[in-house]
């Protein structure tokens, strides 16, 4: 089973008792990238609802707990070369790599349907797709976006020069 979600959203839930039982990995974006994401769909998030800051508690609590800091996977890298990331992880996960897996059926899933305005790209794909070749330099200025990039960059760079790839 794998089981992916939103730091920010599993933050309640950053306690060694509960994530012992699970085999753990960060995925993380660059903030350039999520934050305009995030700003479209939700214009005036929080700082907190990024999500960087419960990600890098997330890391850092594993490693304390387990003495290695878990996978980290950067999505741009692994939509460069889908491939070899994810053979990667699924070496330092435990799991056989089988390539099929990284191609899929277009269609949502029924539990994205709360959510579903968040997953229609996700939803209309049928595998990784090449990563962002630049940054919305027009959304980037949004005095939101700015405010957060101070917040968010330092948590992503302390986790970025660790991903696989």
């Amino acid at each position: 089973v794998f089981f992916k979600d939103m730091a920010y959203h599993v933050r309640r839930f950053l306690d060694w008792e509960w994530l012992q039982g699970f085999r753990n990995a960060v995925l993380i974006r660059d903030p350039r990238l999520a934050l305009v994401s995030l700003y479209k769909k939700l214009p005036d998030f929080t700082r907190e609802e990024t999500g960087y800051e419960s990600l890098s508690e997330l890391a850092a609590l594993i490693k304390d707990r387990t003495g290695a800091l878990p996978p980290v996977v950067d999505g741009e890298i692994l939509r460069a070369n889908p491939v070899e990331v994810s053979r990667h992880f699924c070496e330092r996960v435990g799991v056989p790599f089988t390539p099929e897996a990284l191609q899929w059926d277009v269609g949502g899933e029924s539990h994205w349907n709360r959510w579903q305005e968040w997953y229609d790209e996700a939803a209309e794909s049928k595998g990784f797709r090449p990563p962002a070749q630049d940054f919305d330099s027009e959304r980037l200025s949004e005095p939101a976006i700015q405010d957060a990039l101070l917040y968010c960059m330092p948590c992503y760079e302390s986790l970025a020069d660790k991903a696989i790839g």
